[in-house]
Order: C-alpha cells, then structure tokens, then sequence
C-alpha cells in the first residue's frame, strides 16, 4: 500500500472533516467539507514530523461581525450558513517534537505554529473555546493552556500527581477532566484542585475516550483500551455508578439526546458503531443497534447532530459520508472493497479536479457585467447593492482600476460595511480574487482610522494580520525558487543560443565545401586545395 489514513476526526459542527496520511515520503493533512465531499485545504509535512493527534478549536466572532457573514460553497455560490454566523475554526496538531500547528481550513498555509521544548502528551478543546485549548507535558508535569494566535504556551499549572496523563477533557464549567487509568477532576487555577476518581476493580488499562452527561453533568461515562466495558462514574459519589458491556472494544464515545432520552454512541476498534441509551443506575436492560459495512472496510468516526448521525469511511482513500436517522435500528452500509493498485492514479486524479474545481470558482466571483469605466460609475454601483453581499464581492473582483478614487467617496458606514463584507470573505474561503486584496488595502489605508474605532473590525483586522503573517513567512522560499527559475531559464536560453550558432556555423562549412577529383591519381581535395605546384617551366 503507497499511504495509509491514519486519523480522522469531525469538526464539533459537522461540517469540515480532517484526516491525516502517511505515505513514503510525507505526511499530509487533509481537510474536507462533509456536505460536498470535497476537498478545501491540505498541508503537506515532512516525513519525520510525525503527527500525534489533532484536536478542532473554534475562534468565536462578534455578534456584529458575524450578523451578515456567507460563505462561497463548492459550486461557487455565495448562501448565508448558520443563520449567518461562520465561525473560524482551526485544527490543531499535534506533532512528536513538541510542536502544535494550527490549520485552517479556508488556507491552504499554516495559520500558526506553537513552539514546545517537550513532548505534549494529548489535546483538548471545547465549542466555546475562543481559540483556547489545553495540553499536557509529561517531561514538566504540567498543564499547558494554549491560545490558536500565540506562539507559545499561555500559562503552564503543574500537575505532578500523575506523569501518565493521556486525555485531557474541558466539562461545561471549565473544570478538567485528566486520564491515565484513574480520572482526575481539575480547576484549573492559579493552585491547582483536584478529584481523584478510583480505579474500577478489573478494569485498569488505560482511559481513551470520556464523555460527561448532556443531562446530568455529574455522570461520566469513560472508555479503555482493550476493553470491552464502558464505566459510568459520578462525580459526586466518587465511585463508578454501573457498566455497560459492548462485547467490542470501544476506541471512542460520544452522547446525544433523542426523543427525550440520552444515548451513548461509540466506535469500536473494527469499525463498527453502536448506540444504547445511557443507563442512569445498575439492572437496565442495556439493548444496542448498530452501523456497519457490507464488507471489511470500517467505520472510521461519526457525528451526531438533531436526531441525524453522519458516518465516514473510506474507498479507495478518499472519504466517503453517509447519514442515518438515530432510531433503534441497524443500518448496512454497501460499500467496495479498497484497490490499492490504483491508490495514487486516483489521488493524483482527485488532485487535479480540486485545483480544476478553485479555478472555476475563483472564475465565477469576477463577472464581467459588473465591470465599469470611471469612479462615479463604480461608486454607484456599490452604493446600489452594498447589502448584496454577493453581488458587492463580485463587484469587487471584477474591478481593479479607479479603486482608491471609489474607496475615498464612501462614507464611513458604507467604508465599514464593505470592509467586513470583503475581509470575511478573504478571511473564509479558500480561493479569492487577488482584487479583493486591494480593494481591503485601500479602505485600511483611507478609512484607517474609523475601523479601529469598532471592535468587531479591529478583530477582523486581527485576523488579517495574522493570515499576511503566515503569507509573509513563505516569501523568502517563493523569492529563493524565482530566482532560481530565472538562473535556470537564463542558462537553458544560453545554451539554446550556443547550439543555435553552432549549427549555423556547420551549416556554413558545409556550404563552403567543394569536392574535386583528380583522374590521373584518383584522389579528393578540399576546398579547391592541391599540394600540386603548376609547372613552370614550359
């Protein structure tokens, strides 16, 4: 096999869906839309930077900025999504070396990278995160508090009672939940407090997935490597409460309410999902359904959103979704068995229409009717239709001259509108015409001073800054490879004219070249050339 998946994951909306491959020579991370199936963003690292784990954190947007945001889906049109909100989300990597990156899914570039001198053991983040996620490092016994724009560690709380901590689990007052074998219940504060949670007698592997209770915040339900049982504990009681045998062993959980009852979902290690109801107490009767495939190819993750769970697998590497209503019943999913023949024809094929597919959308933004001559003209026609997000963004695209004359003639309302309708879009899509840039750098520089006065611009302006951060960081490699190319299409111009004149010169000797033959000595002479002297004498 050329490369092997090796860890997936949804995003906490369920609408982007990240994957991680090993091949021969790299790793890459993959990042795509569930809804399309397509692919918006992939990073390619190197081979000995292995990955770890990765974890989704959500960087929350102002009520303001988020009013009237879009996003350009697969077919190149702008829909408003999420009642209009798009909130930035971010993966974070966790590498071998101590190094976290963080990646978006809008950018094809890494939109940060946090710098550990040690090893972090495990992640963890929460939907309302602000961009804040934790770690922890076995070598300083501690736990790390991260933020997605800083390149270092915010604040590190020791946390000596247990150098085996694998899982990190923030609950819904912010308190931590930390796993080895045994569970620790964490504030943390300045000094750190904590619960111990004992050992359950016959199951002392080691924790690999915990969920808390939707309607009971104080039941934990938690799973174990190489173990079939899951552990339902209260916090409270500081005991395990009740079992639930899967009879499979359980690589992850997951909880949902449905129907006024709370179930648990988890994966198994072949692949097979299975759902029951979250007993509260010993002697239920505990009746499971499951989600499987027709063949030997597993299930890899799932999501569970309104009643509705969204399942992954993969065919042939690429990701596959499907979606099932959340009832007492087992679905069977027809699948294919995996070719590895053909693996990297189809990914270099798959390649070649996602670059085909962000052409054509970055084709379908500029619309040449919305191209106009003058300034007046241009003025008007974004006036006209500055609440016509798409259309304003379209506008845009399509005119690159007249740009700072337009820009100056806006008011500061209708400055600030199109600043945040352009900056969202540069900030949340993965193509984007280059016009935009310059329509954004314009109004910064004309109406500077009225977008520091809003906080919802200032964050925007944020978010810029750290995106032409990133951008900046590659230059000196994109200005080393021109150069480059330059010297090479210099020497092969070079050379090309050196073979050029070489053969006009043969071409000339041979022209010049006239052959004589002599009967009486049957001999040739070039060029007319003869060692016979004429006789002089008579």
């Amino acid at each position: 096999m050329a490369y092997s998946v090796s860890k997936t994951l949804f995003d906490p909306e369920g609408r982007f869906f990240g994957y991680s491959v090993d091949r021969r020579s790299r790793n890459e991370i993959i990042i795509c839309e569930v809804s399309s199936g397509q692919v918006v963003s992939r990073f390619q690292l190197d081979m000995q930077d292995e990955i770890l784990a990765f974890t989704w954190i959500t960087q929350k947007q102002s009520k303001a900025s988020v009013k009237k945001a879009s996003k350009r889906t697969t077919n190149g049109e702008v829909v408003q999504v999420n009642g209009g909100a798009v909130p930035l989300k971010n993966l974070a990597v966790m590498l071998k070396n101590g190094a976290i990156l963080i990646l978006s899914p809008y950018h094809n570039d890494i939109s940060n990278k946090i710098v550990n001198e040690s090893e972090i053991k495990c992640l963890s983040s929460y939907s309302d995160s602000n961009g804040i996620f934790y770690g922890y490092d076995k070598e300083l016994k501690a736990i790390k508090l991260f933020n997605a724009t800083e390149n270092k560690s915010v604040s590190i709380l020791e946390f000596s009672v247990d150098k085996n901590i694998d899982l990190i689990q923030v609950l819904k007052d912010n308190t931590l939940l930390l796993a080895s074998a045994s569970i620790y219940l964490v504030s943390p504060n300045d000094s750190i407090d904590y619960i111990r949670l004992p050992v359950p007698r016959g199951h002392g592997t080691r924790i690999v997935s915990l969920v808390q209770s939707i309607r009971n915040p104080d039941i934990i339900v938690s799973a174990r490597i190489n173990d079939t049982t899951l552990c339902v504990h209260s916090l409270h009681k500081k005991g395990t409460v009740t079992t639930v045998d899967t009879l499979l062993t359980v690589v992850s959980i997951h909880n949902f309410e449905h129907d006024d009852n709370e179930y648990l979902a988890t994966l198994n290690d072949n692949g097979v999902i299975q759902i029951c109801q979250l007993p509260t107490g010993k002697g239920q009767t505990i009746t499971f359904s499951q989600i499987r495939t027709d063949s030997r190819v597993p299930l890899t993750g799932f999501y569970v959103k309104d009643g509705i769970i969204t399942v992954s697998w993969f065919q042939d590497m690429h990701p596959r979704f499907a979606k099932f209503p959340c009832r007492d019943s087992d679905y069977i999913i027809e699948t294919e068995e995996n070719s590895s023949e053909s693996q990297e024809e189809d990914d270099d094929k798959n390649e070649d229409e996602i670059i085909n597919i962000l052409e054509s959308e970055k084709e379908e933004v500029i619309d040449s009717n919305n191209i106009v001559e003058t300034a007046e003209e241009l003025y008007e026609l974004i006036s006209n239709n500055i609440e016509d997000e798409s259309r304003v963004i379209s506008i845009c695209a399509s005119n690159n001259s007249n740009v700072g004359e337009t820009v100056k003639n806006l008011n500061k309302s209708k400055a600030s509108r199109l600043f945040m309708i352009l900056a969202q879009y540069f900030t949340s899509n993965v193509v984007y015409s280059s016009n935009l840039k310059l329509w954004i750098k314009w109004i910064i520089v004309t109406h500077g001073r009225i977008l520091i006065e809003s906080s919802e611009t200032v964050q925007v302006l944020q978010l810029l800054s750290s995106i032409l951060d990133e951008e900046k960081k590659v230059l000196p490699t994109m200005l080393s490879l021109q150069g480059k190319l330059t010297l090479l299409k210099a020497q092969l111009s070079l050379r090309n004219e050196i073979a050029s004149i070489s053969l006009e010169d043969e071409e000339k000797n041979i022209n010049s070249t006239t052959v004589y033959t002599v009967a009486d000595e049957n001999m040739t002479y070039d060029n007319g050339e003869t060692d016979d002297f004429p006789n002089v004498e008579e």
